[in-house]
C-alpha cells in the first residue's frame, strides 16, 4: 500500500513541472501536429494534458468516496474506513511533498 501512495505522491510532486515542460514542447509545430494527430486517434476527445491531470484529481475522489462511504455505514462497520480516510488524508493533505 505505501508503494501505492508514493507513486501518487511523487506524480502529484512532478505535476506541474510536467506541465511547463508539456507546454514549452507545444511550441514545436512538428510535435504539436504529431500529439494531435493522436488525439484525433483516440476520438475520446481528451488533450495529453487531460490524461496528465487524471492521476492528480484520483485521490481526492478517493477521499470523498470514503467520506461518503463512512456517512452511510452504520458507526461499527465505518471504523476500518475512518482509518483508512485518516491515512489517505494524512499521506496526501498532511505535507507538504504535494501540490
Amino acid at each position: 500500500m505505501a508503494s501505492f501512495l508514493m507513486v501518487y505522491a511523487e506524480y502529484c510532486n512532478g505535476y506541474l513541472q510536467v506541465v511547463g515542460i508539456y507546454r514549452e514542447m507545444r511550441k514545436n509545430k512538428k510535435l504539436l501536429t504529431f500529439i494531435d494527430a493522436r488525439q484525433a486517434e483516440t476520438g475520446q476527445g481528451l488533450s495529453l494534458s487531460d490524461y496528465l491531470i487524471m492521476p492528480v484529481q484520483r485521490i481526492p475522489r478517493y477521499v470523498l468516496l470514503l467520506k461518503v462511504m463512512r456517512w452511510l455505514l452504520l458507526i461499527n462497520d465505518a471504523k476500518l474506513l475512518t482509518i483508512f480516510l485518516g491515512i489517505i488524508e494524512e499521506y496526501f493533505f498532511g505535507s507538504s511533498r504535494l501540490c
